[in-house]
């Protein structure tokens, strides 16, 4: 084949690269004219590929030297009039030792007179330095790129060998080149073959960066999931927040959002879960599965939104004793908690004797004393600083500071007083939920709670009615009853522009349940157990006892009442209380200057029509005065029972009787009389 023809068919290379024979037509261009004057060696009709082309237009874009200036340096340096030049044979022989590094062919002495020849010498000088500067950079790039692959390279080797994930080490291994082979991979990250061969297939099947197939693990039963998530709600383990702002968005199983009251997770995850394990130990179930079942409306204190209030100071003094005296780093772990510490202080196992404090083989006191002693003497403590809930005229946090030894008095006297309290309350709180899963037939066993009056606000309010906004009176039942041999509930919450919250308020209330019960399940209640704080105001005094032992004879319906341990009443009333409240000020703020909501009677409408999963009711100040005077001559005749806070359950015998239990599944307990007798009352006393 002829020269000319071979130059249609490939790549006329006129960069001189070394092996470059393109032959594919679909890449190759005719050369055009500027590409000719670049490079005069060029032939006419030669073609060039995609690759040369866009490297000699970078050439081209290199700020060039045009023929103007060419020609005007060659008239002005060399000329027919300039006869020095050619007889410097010095500056000759120095421009041919340059040409000579630059490739290029020394100057002719006998044409150097040449104007033409001038022009053409300059020019294929200036086209051999650019040339020279574009290898130059080419080289310099690839230079830096060969750093840069060795550097992720040995990225890639370093992460390798300090990984422990076999995983990661397949996904780093599918990052190298497909065409390195086993034993090159084997000897450069020093890897098993296995390995090796695992990874070029990954490569192969997934691509980059991926790893095996996970293997399915045991799933954990639809049953175990539903029992962990009951039981973080659980009244033992967590508690409803109150607040108005205390609520997450959920989204239920059919896509549907909606807003639950949060539950604040009495202790953390750890102690949660040995509760759990301890409790069903049949279930099997590990920790991090355990604490990714938390619902997401049982949140942990430290969270935003946690400000927990009204805690129990009985339990938190002894806390803060601990906390604040280190006692678990000086005893070395052997006082870590108040639990620790009633179990050192009962025998083991503990009878309902040793908690209330009437076993005469208790170890008490003397095991933690000489712990405290000892731990105090080999760390030279003399003086302890920590803080205590202090009562006086109104509850502060003191900070106190005292003698080792009185610091020892203090703390045993308030174990010995929470062993006591403790137990109660673990009672009280087991005998609900025994209660609430064994209701019988026509049985309800009803939770109530005063929540905090709301105060109504408006959406753009004068300044004087912020202070003087009207205020309502929310009372919320939470009712649980069998239904099909499965335990259900419903909210029931009275809305009441009385603001009275007494025995008589309460005993209003009742009226309205009872009347809800009837009407809700179309019969009459067998029996009605209350459960409920112990506040003295309206629930755990001598009145409201006087009307439990009239509760058959005035609803027709038999009743109990019984109370959580002090400080121990927080219940999902709280919640429904702080749910009600937060929908209405948002209700009322989203108007702005057409149906506001300004009175009692407008939230209960309000609530009534938009907040269909609970009923209401509305109760009058009318209705309030009529109950006042139909109890005024019943509560005349009440008598105050002896020692009324260490009782929490309460049961009726007669109208004038009731029987008392330190709790409610003591087998112990003591008939109280709760009304003067006929025979008992004093001249004075009967009216008329």
């Amino acid at each position: 084949m002829e020269t000319n023809d071979l130059l249609r068919i490939q790549c006329c290379n006129p960069l001189m690269k070394s092996n470059h024979f393109i032959r594919d037509r679909k890449k190759l261009r005719n050369v055009t004219a500027w590409m000719s004057e670049l490079f005069p060696q060029i032939a006419n009709g030669s073609k060039i590929c995609d690759k040369c082309r866009k490297e000699i237009t970078m050439l081209k874009y290199a700020k060039p030297i045009s023929d103007k200036n060419l020609d005007s340096f060659a008239s002005e340096t060399i000329s027919d009039e300039d006869p020095d030049f050619a007889a410097n044979s010095v500056t000759v022989q120095t421009l041919n030792t340059s040409l000579q590094e630059l490739g290029e062919s020394p100057i002719d002495k006998r044409k150097v007179k040449s104007k033409r020849y001038a022009t053409s010498k300059v020019k294929k000088i200036s086209s051999s330095m650019k040339w020279k500067l574009f290898v130059a950079a080419e080289n310099s790039s690839s230079e830096n790129d060969n750093e840069i692959d060795e550097s992720i390279l040995q990225n890639l080797k370093s992460n390798f060998l300090s990984s422990t994930s076999r995983t990661k080490k397949l996904m780093l291994l599918t990052c190298l080149p497909e065409n390195w082979s086993v034993r090159k991979i084997m000897r450069e990250f020093n890897a098993p073959n296995y390995i090796v061969r695992q990874s070029k297939k990954i490569l192969k099947e997934k691509g980059i960066l991926e790893g095996p197939n996970s293997k399915p693990g045991k799933n954990l039963p639809i049953d175990t999931v539903g029992i962990v998530r009951s039981f973080y709600e659980n009244d033992e383990v967590s508690r409803a927040m109150p607040g108005i702002k205390d609520c997450v968005t959920v989204i239920e199983s059919n896509g549907s959002k909606s807003k639950i009251s949060k539950r604040l997770i009495l202790c953390n995850l750890k102690e949660a879960y040995q509760y759990f394990k301890d409790k069903l130990p049949s279930i099997k179930i590990g920790f991090s599965k355990f604490a990714e079942l938390r619902p997401k409306h049982c949140i942990l204190a430290g969270q935003s939104g946690t400000h927990s209030v009204c805690v129990c100071t009985t339990h938190q003094n002894v806390k803060l004793m601990i906390e604040n005296a280190k006692l678990n780093t000086l005893t070395n772990g052997n006082i870590k908690n108040y639990k620790q510490c009633l179990v050192k202080m009962l025998c083991n196992p503990s009878a309902i004797g040793c908690n209330m404090g009437n076993c005469a083989y208790c170890p008490g006191e003397t095991e933690l004393r000489t712990i405290l002693q000892e731990s105090f003497d080999e760390n030279l403590i003399e003086q302890v600083q920590f803080r205590q809930w202090i009562s006086v005229d109104r509850c502060n946090l003191e900070i106190l500071e005292k003698s080792s030894e009185e610091f020892i008095d203090l703390f045993c006297s308030k174990l010995s007083f929470l062993v006591r309290h403790d137990f109660i309350a673990k009672q009280q709180r087991a005998f609900f939920n025994y209660r609430k899963e064994n209701l019988k037939e026509s049985e309800f066993l009803v939770t109530c709670d005063f929540s905090g009056n709301y105060s109504i606000v408006l959406q753009d309010e004068a300044q004087s009615y912020h202070w003087t906004s009207q205020q309502v009176t929310i009372h919320p039942f939470v009712i649980y009853f069998k239904q099909e041999n499965k335990v259900e509930h419903v909210s029931y919450v009275v809305v009441s522009d009385c603001l009275e919250h007494n025995t008589v308020a309460v005993y209003t209330f009742q009226k309205k349940l009872v009347s809800f019960l009837i009407y809700k399940f179309q019969k009459l209640p067998d029996k009605i157990f209350y459960f409920s704080d112990g506040s003295a105001a309206q629930y755990k005094n001598k009145k409201n006892f006087l009307n439990l032992c009239f509760h058959e004879e005035d609803f027709k319906v038999k009743g109990e009442w019984h109370f959580s341990a002090t400080a121990q009443g927080k219940g999902p009333c709280d919640g429904i209380g702080g749910s009600v409240k937060r929908l209405a000020a948002r209700a009322s703020l989203q108007r702005s200057y057409e149906n506001q909501i300004q009175t009692p009677r407008q939230i209960f409408e309000w609530t009534v029509e938009n907040i269909t999963k609970v009923d209401f009711a509305y109760s009058t100040q009318e209705e309030y005065v009529e109950s006042e005077l139909f109890l005024k001559n019943r509560f005349d005749k009440a008598l105050t029972i002896q020692g009324t806070q260490h009782y929490h359950a309460f049961i009726p015998k007669t109208t004038s009787t009731l029987l008392v239990k330190y709790f409610s599944d003591d087998l112990q307990g003591w008939e109280k009389e709760v009304s003067k007798s006929p025979d008992k009352l004093k001249i004075e006393d009967i009216p008329g």
